[in-house]
């Protein structure tokens, strides 16, 4: 029970596992943002999200006339905030949508560096255990603006190149190494 809104849920490839976005309440006793506090984030700051996933298994019994499957503890992969640190500044970018790789990984943007990144995260680490570790497919200090993943590679419209124009990038996502 929060005051958290889970959407945009979507299914693995294998539909195996279950990915949503859930935006994070980050109001303070006295109705301020908590990253607020110390950093200036106040009122420019996107939402304070995080990337949850869930392993759901095949049907195995029935429960009256319904299929039951077993369903796993929701695993936090990625957080975009901490209480009492400043905010990490993805700003919201994850919530442009995520892309699943494959079973193992989730693609989406954050702006941790000043710039939007595309960053991979493993849908089998959890943040609470120390494991999540996500890894940047676009490291260069530039702006990627929109992207989208098809057999293997990662497509992005970038203005690394010029600050005053978009260019296209093809990264291979398991190997990284941008091509124009």
């Amino acid at each position: 029970p929060s005051y958290d809104v889970d959407e945009s849920p979507s299914w693995s490839p294998s539909g195996a596992q279950l990915h949503w976005t859930r935006l994070r309440d980050m109001t303070g006793d006295d109705g301020r943002d908590l990253r607020c506090t110390g950093h200036g984030y106040c009122n420019r700051a996107g939402a304070a999200f995080s990337l949850m996933v869930v392993n759901i298994s095949a049907p195995t019994g029935m429960d009256s006339i319904q299929p039951v499957a077993a369903v796993s503890t929701p695993r936090e992969i990625f957080r975009d905030w901490h209480y009492g640190s400043p905010a990490s500044g993805t700003a919201g970018y994850g919530r442009r949508g995520t892309i699943w790789v494959d079973e193992s990984e989730l693609l989406f943007g954050t702006e941790t560096s000043g710039f939007v990144h595309v960053v991979a995260a493993p849908t089998g680490g959890d943040v609470k255990s120390g494991t999540a570790r996500v890894r940047d497919l676009t490291p260069l200090l530039c702006d990627n603006q929109q992207w989208l993943a098809h057999d293997g590679a990662l497509f992005v419209t970038h203005n690394c190149d010029n600050v005053d124009s978009l260019g296209v990038a093809k990264i291979d996502i398991k190997l990284g190494g941008p091509s124009r």
